[in-house]
């Protein structure tokens, strides 16, 4: 179970003890700065590379941040090398990179920096941002992370031209949970004994984003949404405080303190 603590202040200190970096080695397809050519390379390499993944350089520690694409991650360097061969078949280029993955990070998890699915955003897409295209990873505990997986639906006339936020807790262990399947714009998750609360950015009004916290168990069960507030904060192991959200007919964005009492059946008692 996560202890209580708010992004930024405990969790962070937490996830600071020092843990042994794991030593594995890379078969590296290719890297660049684009992600969107990264994912291409992974959707064509699928056939002889089913369990690569994108990765950021950062991961291993490199001072210069690029994105690769590994078709292979393996412990062993002789079974790195067999696997080297395979993929040259496809990719000439492709090399073997040692790598001391920092821990907590997505590759540390198993988890690619760019999904797949990303290889679909149309070129013509004006709106999409690099960071648009690449996941990531904001610490909880030693062994517990949320995972921020970017990703893109097909979806005609969608006003995000398809792009999506999925929210992960993932465990150090393997474990996988969806907290959240469409959270545009993850901000200050906090927990307590067992449930987290997070706000997402739902709808726009003026120059404003109104936003919504997300109350769920580490299990993925939602039990309550508030809508049209923001930065909620544990107070005690039921009690929850977020920020209310209006705005003027200026357009002035006016912040009010609130608390709800969450009730572990999904029920709000205001």
């Amino acid at each position: 179970m996560i202890r209580s603590c708010v992004i930024g202040v405990v969790c962070l200190i937490t996830a600071a003890v020092p843990a042994l970096a794991e030593q594995v080695f890379l078969v590296v397809a290719a890297s660049n700065k684009d992600p969107a050519l990264i994912a291409d390379i992974g959707r064509k390499l699928a056939p002889v590379a089913p369990h690569g993944l994108a990765i950021e350089t950062g991961d291993c520690g490199e001072q210069r941040h690029l994105l690769a694409f590994a078709a292979e991650i393996s412990s062993s360097s002789q079974d790195a090398r067999a696997a080297l061969d395979r993929i040259k078949a496809t990719i000439k280029d492709a090399y073997i990179k040692k790598c001391d993955v920092k821990p907590g990070s997505l590759l540390s998890l198993r988890i690619s920096a760019v999904d797949p699915s990303i290889a679909a955003v149309p070129r013509n897409a004006v709106n999409w941002s690099d960071s648009d295209r690449i996941s990531a990873v904001l610490p909880l505990s030693q062994d517990a992370s949320l995972v921020i997986v970017r990703h893109f639906v097909e979806a005609p006339d969608d006003p995000l031209e398809g792009r999506r936020e999925r929210i992960l807790l993932a465990r150090s262990s393997g474990e996988r949970v969806v907290l959240s399947d469409n959270c545009y714009n993850l901000g200050d998750p906090s927990t307590a004994d067992g449930l987290i609360a997070f706000d997402c950015a739902r709808e726009e009004a003026g120059d404003q984003l109104l936003h919504s916290v997300e109350v769920v168990t580490e299990g993925g069960q939602h039990l309550k949404e508030i809508e049209h507030c923001r930065k909620p904060k544990w107070i005690d192991k039921m009690e929850l405080a977020c920020q209310m959200e209006a705005v003027r007919s200026d357009g002035t964005l006016v912040l009010t303190p609130h608390r709800v009492h969450i009730e572990l059946g999904g029920m709000l008692k205001r």
